[in-house]
C-alpha cells in the first residue's frame, strides 16, 4: 500500500513470479542394488493363502538326554505367513505435448 517497486511485472493486481522449470533429468545413478536378492521369493499357484515359515530359535540346541525327556523340545515353531498376490495392468497416458516439453 503505497509502495512501490522497480522493474516488477504484474498482470492484472497480481505480480508475476518467474519459475525454473528443468527438463533435464537427474544423472542415473551408476550402483544399482538388486534389492530381489534379499528376500525369499516363493512361487504361489493360489491368489490368497498363508505360507509356513519357520521362527528364529529362543533357546540353544537341546542334548540328545533332554530330548528323550521332553521330545517336544526338538520339534521347531511355524509361523503362518499371510499373502494375497494382486495383479495390476494398464498404462499410463502421457499427453504427447508432456513428451515434446521434456526436451530430452
Amino acid at each position: 500500500y503505497g509502495h512501490t517497486r522497480d522493474g516488477l511485472k504484474t498482470e492484472g493486481a497480481e505480480a508475476v513470479i518467474p519459475v525454473e522449470v528443468l527438463t533435464t533429468p537427474q544423472r542415473e545413478p551408476e550402483d544399482v542394488v538388486d534389492l530381489a536378492t534379499m528376500v525369499n521369493k516363493k512361487t504361489v499357484k493360489t491368489a490368497a493363502g498363508t505360507y509356513p515359515v519357520i521362527s528364529n530359535a529362543k533357546v540353544g540346541l537341546a542334548s540328545t538326554a533332554e530330548l528323550e525327556k521332553n521330545p517336544e523340545l526338538g520339534k521347531p515353531e511355524f509361523i503362518k505367513v499371510r499373502y494375497d498376490v494382486e495383479t495390476y495392468r494398464g498404462e499410463l497416458a502421457i499427453s504427447q505435448e508432456a513428451i515434446d516439453d521434456a526436451g530430452v
